[in-house]
């Protein structure tokens, strides 16, 4: 196997060790997600926004129908984000019509999809127009102690936990982060497109997660070091931070900015001083993958390295089930939750350790 995939397993729990196993995605309905939009729809203009539930429904996929059934081409679809197929989501569409009437969208049927909204708007959903995710989400057949899971809960809802990349990132096995290193080490030859697109951020998603897993070794993911670029929480704007006086440190420990760490690519914003000594101690393994991914024009973004949900809530259904309902900002996974609480199994298959 593949070293950088054999590290997918090991990474480092900011709270501790698992409490126990548990089984996620036993039915679609376990797993439920809507979309926070930050489009506010006019009413008007040349793009229809379609809000959709889908059924264990791939969002591409999805995409595809909708152009399809209104004799678009496929650019002419757009969405905010990528959603589970195995679960139950309602997202944006948008249908760019310029000229055009409405289509016959209340006859249409796609497997696994139902149009719940129809609005007109003026601009169309670019990727990442999104506010964040909402989450309801069951896990059965729990082998942790009730009273352990919900003193973990109250932590995590209080101090957040690590914004790892999880296993939807990297494909089965790893595939998509393997065929990423091939391409931007080996220089593999790779048709562009989604796959392409999905095993380069597999590679950047793996150095990011690196970095936060020696953060969290060290007790420094959720604090600012000097010379860190600094997040606002809620944004991904930011400062750098040269120096940490008190309230500084009171503004993280508050969750008002959180640390943060690079996406590689070209230049961008740089850490210095003790945060860039940390990231460097990391990356100093990886040249091939940075300079693979500088070649191909990339330029360095930050992300946060913690998270702190809002609205995070538990209750105890039947024996050996556990219901959560909590809200994400974008980019953030409900499984990089999960696996600070338990060792879970993805019934879907997506990874059969994915919680490891």
């Amino acid at each position: 196997m593949n070293p950088l995939v054999e590290r997918l397993r090991h990474w480092s729990r900011a709270h501790g060790a698992p409490l126990g196993g548990g089984v996620m995605r036993s039915d679609p309905n376990d797993f439920k997600v809507w979309e926070i939009s930050a489009a506010q729809a006019t009413g008007k203009g040349e793009h229809l926004l379609l809000r959709i539930r889908k059924t264990q429904a791939n969002t591409e996929w999805v995409a595809a129908q909708l152009a399809r059934l209104a004799g678009l081409p496929r650019r002419a679809v757009s969405f905010a984000g990528q959603k589970d197929r195995h679960a139950v989501t309602e997202q944006w569409f948008s249908l760019h019509l310029p000229g055009l009437d409405n289509p016959p969208f209340q006859d249409w049927r796609i497997e696994g999809a139902e149009i719940l909204e129809a609005v007109r708007h003026e601009r169309k959903l670019r990727s990442g127009a999104l506010l964040g995710n909402r989450f309801e989400i069951v896990l059965h057949g729990l082998e942790a102690e009730p009273a352990s899971l919900a003193a973990r809960l109250s932590r995590v809802r209080n101090a957040g936990f690590p914004n790892y990349f999880t296993e939807q990132r990297f494909g089965r096995d790893g595939e998509n982060l393997d065929r990423g290193r091939r391409l931007l080490v080996d220089r593999m030859r790779m048709r562009k497109g989604n796959a392409r697109s999905m095993a380069i951020s597999a590679v950047r998603s793996f150095l990011f997660n690196e970095i936060l897993d020696a953060r969290i070794r060290t007790g420094t993911w959720d604090q600012i070091l000097a010379g860190e670029q600094v997040q606002l929480a809620g944004s991904r704007s930011g400062f750098l931070a040269e120096e940490v006086d008190l309230e500084l440190r009171e503004r993280a420990l508050l969750g008002d900015v959180h640390p943060s760490a690079p996406l590689w690519g070209r230049g961008g914003l740089t850490a210095t001083l003790c945060a860039r000594a940390a990231e460097d101690r990391v990356l100093v393994g990886y040249a091939g993958e940075r300079t693979g991914l500088e070649r191909i024009g990339l330029k360095t973004e930050r992300r946060a390295l913690r998270v702190i949900p809002n609205n995070l809530s538990w209750q105890f259904g039947a024996p050996g089930t556990l219901e959560l309902r909590f809200e994400l900002p974008r980019g953030a996974y409900a499984t990089a939750l999960l696996r600070e609480l338990v060792a879970y199994r993805d019934a879907a298959g997506i990874n059969a350790a994915a919680g490891a």
